[in-house]
């Protein structure tokens, strides 16, 4: 049972704050961040920023390099399950984030 609150409600998560993050950007922040994410040309995108892996939302978790929504969806949802991770290594314990993820991410990750 608590299974299946917690992935119901990271599913109203990723949903919820997928709608509200494309209402609060503006396409110019839209396309920069998509640009950015494809071609490192060695600027620094917005989306660079640290993410605390124990209070990010779905669509923060998102901008991370190989995240896509259903990954920061399964991170939230593991967390809610789990309790806050101890340390960004815990984030391989999450199904389908590898080291090489972590490794990938490490400068832009924090727990606290």
């Amino acid at each position: 049972m608590k299974l299946f609150f917690g992935m119901l409600l990271a599913v109203i998560m990723l949903f919820g704050n997928a709608a509200w993050a494309d209402s609060n950007t503006t396409p110019a922040n839209a396309t920069s961040a998509s640009h950015h994410r494809h071609h490192d040309n060695g600027a620094k995108p917005a989306s660079a920023q640290v993410v605390n892996i124990n209070t990010a939302d779905v669509a923060t978790l998102s901008t991370l390099k190989s995240i896509g929504k259903k990954r920061a969806a399964a991170i939230v949802a593991y967390r809610q399950l789990n309790g806050p991770f101890k340390s960004i290594s815990d984030l391989t314990k999450v199904k389908g984030i590898s080291q090489k993820v972590v490794e990938k991410n490490k400068d832009r990750l924090t727990v606290g």
